[in-house]
C-alpha cells in the first residue's frame, strides 16, 4: 500500500470554510478514484491533517493531478501558509499521533513564496 499524508497550515481561520468546501469535494473526486483504499482527515483551527491509502503509485498520481484536487493544489497558496507532504509505503495505517509525527518529521515543506 502507498500512504500519503498531507498537512496544510492556514493562513487564516476565515479560510477554513474555503479548505472544508475542497475538502468536500476532493473526497467525492477520491471516493471514485481507482485504486483508493481509505482516505480520512483531521484538524482543528489553523492545522489540518490528510491521509489517504492508494493500491499505488499511478493511481494516487492519476487523482492528484486531475478533477477538484489538481485546482485546489493551483489554488492552494491563497489560503495556506505552509504545506507538508509525506508518501511511503507501508503494510498498515497509521493512526494520527503517528502520522502527525511522520509529516512532522519527514514530509516535504512548502511554503508559498520561498519555494515558487
Amino acid at each position: 500500500m502507498l500512504i500519503s499524508i498531507t498537512y496544510i497550515k492556514l493562513k487564516k481561520l476565515r479560510y477554513y470554510f474555503r479548505l472544508s468546501l475542497w475538502g468536500l469535494k476532493i473526497t467525492r473526486q477520491a471516493s471514485a478514484s481507482p485504486g483508493l483504499i481509505k482516505q480520512k482527515n483531521t484538524g482543528f483551527g489553523y492545522h489540518h491533517y490528510t491521509l489517504s491509502v492508494w493500491q499505488s503509485a499511478e493511481e494516487m498520481k492519476s487523482f492528484s493531478v486531475s478533477g477538484i484536487h489538481a485546482d485546489a493544489i493551483r489554488h492552494s497558496a491563497e489560503i495556506g501558509s505552509e504545506f507538508r507532504f509525506y508518501t511511503y509505503k507501508s503494510d498498515s495505517v497509521p493512526g494520527w499521533k503517528e502520522a502527525k509525527e511522520l509529516i512532522k518529521t519527514k514530509g516535504r515543506l512548502y511554503k508559498p513564496g520561498l519555494n515558487d
